[in-house]
C-alpha cells in the first residue's frame, strides 16, 4: 500500500526564526517509506518553524515547561510525560520550550494519508486537513509512536517494513482522530466534541507575546 508513500529524508522543518537544539536520534536516511522519527533531548529551545508533514510530538519523561503559539492563539502549560502534540504542515507554529523531559517527534508523510484517505467512503482526501491539537493523551497514538521508537532502537532486517506497518496505522488514527473528516462525521452523527479537547480550547487564549 505504502508505494505511492514518498520515503521521508528530511523532517521538513523550515525555521523562520530563532534556533532548535539538534534531535539526537532520527531515522532519516534508513529509507523509511511515509514517516520519520526524530529523539530531542532535555533543555531548552525558542524557534518558529513551518513544517511540509503532519507531526506528533510524544513526551517521554521529565516536566517540560511548554509555550505555543499558532494562528494567533497562545498556550502555555507544563508537558507531562504520555502528553502529545499534533501540528498540521504549512502553517507557521512558535515553541518555547524549557525542562528536563525528552520528547519523539514522529513526521507523516503528506501522500501517505492522501492513500489512506483515497477511499470512496472517506470523500475527497484533496479536502481532508489534519488539526491542531495541543497537550492532549491518547494511549493508542501513543503505543504506536513508541512502537516506531522500538523499530529504530531494534535495527533488524524487518524494521524499515515494520515501521511503514506502523505508519499506515498512524495515518489512520490521525484521520479518524485529528482532521476534518472527523469533523464532519461527528457533525453528520449530531455529536458535540466537549471543549478543551479539540485543540486545547482550554489552554488557549488570545495574547499579544514576542
Amino acid at each position: 500500500m505504502t508505494d505511492a508513500a514518498q520515503i521521508l529524508r528530511s523532517p521538513g522543518r523550515h525555521l523562520v526564526a530563532g534556533k532548535l537544539t539538534a534531535p539526537t536520534a532520527s531515522t532519516a536516511g534508513k529509507g523509511w517509506r511515509g514517516v520519520m522519527l526524530e529523539l530531542f533531548p532535555r533543555g531548552s529551545s525558542d524557534f518558529t518553524a513551518i513544517f511540509d508533514n503532519p507531526g506528533i510530538t510524544l513526551y517521554l519523561n521529565g516536566l517540560v515547561d511548554l509555550y505555543q503559539r499558532f494562528e494567533g492563539r497562545c498556550a502555555h502549560t507544563v508537558m507531562r510525560p504520555g502528553n502529545m502534540i499534533v501540528s498540521p504542515p504549512g502553517i507557521p507554529k512558535k515553541f518555547q520550550y524549557d525542562g528536563d523531559g525528552d520528547c519523539l517527534v514522529v513526521h507523516v508523510a503528506p501522500s501517505l494519508l492522501m492513500e489512506v484517505a483515497n477511499t470512496p467512503a472517506r470523500g475527497d482526501p484533496g479536502k481532508i486537513e489534519i488539526l491542531n491539537e495541543f497537550c492532549t493523551r491518547d494511549p493508542e497514538l501513543q503505543r504506536l509512536t513508541l512502537r516506531l521508537w522500538n523499530e529504530y532502537v531494534t535495527q533488524d532486517i524487518a524494521s524499515g517494513i515494520y515501521a511503514e506497518a506502523i505508519g499506515i496505522q498512524l495515518a489512520v488514527h490521525m484521520l479518524r482522530k485529528y482532521s476534518t473528516m472527523r469533523s464532519a462525521r461527528a457533525a453528520t452523527l449530531g455529536r458535540t466534541v466537549p471543549d478543551g479537547l479539540r485543540e486545547g480550547r482550554g489552554l488557549y487564549r488570545s495574547e499579544s507575546r514576542e
